[in-house]
């Protein structure tokens, strides 16, 4: 039973995986993906490694490694999700899993570990406690990150949002748990006690309705897949780190230096106020589903940073919300459209740049207090009136 369970959760974290492929709306589903490759791998390698490749241990090292780099990929995915980069942090957090591989080396080398006794060994025991350690500080730092930007973040975004992103780094902790418990249990009672028995039905059954939870979400409300970037008011030490301490600025076929110190000059602040219009409401740039701040930014040679500054000082509003207001706008109009009237919801909604229908109603309701359906049904109303 317990095998057929780590096979399903194998194939579950496969599907997770394709969804955030099929999706590809930016660079942080790739750190999602990463993240439930990493579990089906772990998984397959822990449990179904045919008796031959068990003589060497190389094969065996390789699960606790991918363990100690899942906390990286989510540690990614959240910041990437909340439009920061996240280059260094990747390459700091990748240490732990490069000196568990360059500890193993030595000790292999030494004759210290052995594939016999490799899974009771000390190493391995310290391996797992490597990674409850680092799965938990980890997970500890993105709470404190997400309640440390709770107020803000909550006013732009959707409740399904932020469940979403909690229950990924929930997962932190619950594997930093699992190590713990692992640990206690081969310590007192040993592999082939009852207690060990139970310790792995409940790992893998609570690892399979967490992948069968995040298979839900995704299809259910896909847009907890889109980037999210929060209502900020970029700081100054914030805007300098990011961009450097001068930022080039194109104005009229030249550069004008700006210090990423100073407010940007209002006449350049125009500008790019108009150029922003002109990609939205000329270009209808809002029209792909899969527009971002950054390819948003870069259209207009702008940073992300200024952008979602200007965006929110002089429209009060998100990036998110700026956007969405221009397709629901445009949502609007084609309900009004004779020629959509036998045009169901849904093409309505991709044609006004939404990727779901979900997404469509989610946004529709919050602008205008009714949804998409009940707002052709009070137009309609209306006209015969």
């Amino acid at each position: 039973m317990i095998y057929s369970l780590h096979l399903l959760v194998v194939f579950i974290s496969l599907i997770c995986m394709c969804l955030c492929i099929r999706t590809n709306t930016g660079v942080h589903l790739r750190y999602l993906g990463g993240l439930f490759l990493l579990i089906s791998i772990a998984e397959f390698l822990q449990f179904t490694i045919p008796e031959q490749l068990r003589a060497s241990s190389f094969f065996l090292v390789v699960p606790e490694t991918l363990r100690l780099v899942i906390p990286v990929m989510v540690v990614g995915y959240v910041r990437a999700s909340l439009g920061f980069k996240n280059h260094l942090y990747s390459k700091w957090l990748l240490i732990p899993a490069f000196l568990h591989l360059k500890v193993f080396s030595y000790l292999y080398a030494a004759g210290e570990v052995s594939a016999s006794d490799f899974t009771n060994g000390a190493f391995q025991m310290s391996a797992s406690v490597a990674v409850g350690i680092f799965s938990a500080l980890a997970g500890l730092f993105l709470f404190q990150f997400l309640s440390k930007n709770y107020a803000r973040l909550s006013r732009s975004m959707h409740p399904t949002t932020s469940i979403w992103l909690k229950s990924i780094v929930g997962f932190l902790l619950f594997q930093s748990l699992m190590a713990f418990s692992g640990v206690g249990i081969r310590s007192f009672w040993g592999e082939n006690s009852a207690q060990f028995k139970i310790y792995e039905l409940f790992g893998q059954i609570s690892l399979l309705i967490w992948c069968l939870g995040t298979i839900f979400l995704m299809i259910k409300s896909p847009f907890v897949l889109e980037e999210f970037v929060p209502d900020v008011h970029v700081s100054y030490w914030e805007e300098e780190r990011m961009l450097g301490p001068e930022t080039k600025v194109d104005n009229q076929n030249h550069y004008e230096q700006i210090s990423s110190k100073k407010e940007i000059p209002a006449d350049i602040r125009i500008k790019y106020i108009e150029k922003i219009r002109e990609e939205l409401e000329v270009n209808e740039l809002f029209l792909d589903s899969k527009l971002t701040l950054g390819s948003l930014a870069k259209k207009i040679d702008i940073s992300p940073h200024q952008l979602s500054y200007i965006i929110n000082s002089e429209w009060k509003m998100n990036f998110n919300e700026f956007v969405n207001s221009y397709r629901i706008n445009k949502a609007q109009t084609l309900l009004k459209d004779i020629e959509y009237q036998s045009a169901t919801i849904f093409a309505i909604g991709i044609d006004s740049g939404f990727n779901s229908e979900s997404s469509f109603y989610t946004a529709f309701k919050k602008a205008t207090g009714h949804s998409p359906k009940r707002y052709r049904e009070t137009l309609k109303l209306t006209s015969e009136l």
